[in-house]
């Protein structure tokens, strides 16, 4: 089924190129029906991207490989899948499942939020994201387990209330929200101090 020098798969959704060296797997298995990898089509005035992944292919070993670029619907696992013979003359399939999570940050509503001790603190990303599927929110260190509320006004911007603050709660906040990529957002919260 496979010829040593160059094979293919067939499935329903790619047609997928292995190509073999003396019988080795080389580094970079493409589908043929898509662009090939590292020969993407940026636009006109944008060459230095090209150059960029022109110059990294030239770099990369046997067993290296470079995915990109990316875009929202890469995030999550893949398998990496490599074909090769063994000693009975049987093809074998070892793969490697790999994640690739795309972060993207993203303002807070309020921005730079100051508060007096004993009001409430509400945060949420500055604008809502599509598809949202949860939401985490982090306190600083000095008030790891505090208590919160998830705002019901404000799902799709993972919107929480932070009751009754006080000095303790001054510091590095951050939200992670996970949709089709994961959305991170941190702001510093300053306390001012009853008199």
């Amino acid at each position: 089924m496979f010829d040593s020098k160059k094979s293919s798969i067939n499935d329903d959704y790619n047609d997928i190129v292995i190509q073999y060296v003396k019988g080795k797997i080389k580094g970079i298995i493409t589908p043929i029906n898509k662009y090939k990898v590292f020969n993407v089509n940026y636009g006109r005035n944008c060459h230095d991207s090209t150059d960029i992944f022109r110059e990294k292919e030239k770099s990369l070993l046997a067993n290296d490989f470079m995915v990109g670029p990316l875009g929202e619907e890469d995030n999550g696992n893949w398998i990496l899948s490599a074909y090769y013979k063994g000693n009975d003359g049987d093809w074998i399939e070892v793969f490697q499942v790999i994640t690739v999570e795309i972060r993207e940050s993203i303002p807070t509503y309020p921005m730079k939020p100051i508060l007096d001790e004993g009001k409430d603190f509400e945060l949420r990303f500055a604008y809502p994201v599509k598809n949202l599927q949860s939401c985490q929110i982090t306190a600083p260190r000095s008030t790891f387990d505090r208590f919160y509320d998830r705002d019901r006004n404000n799902l799709d911007s993972c919107g929480f209330t932070i009751p009754n603050v006080t000095k303790e709660d001054e510091g590095l906040w951050r939200i992670i929200g996970v949709g089709n990529i994961v959305y991170e957002a941190n702001v510093y919260l300053k306390i001012n101090k009853s008199s």
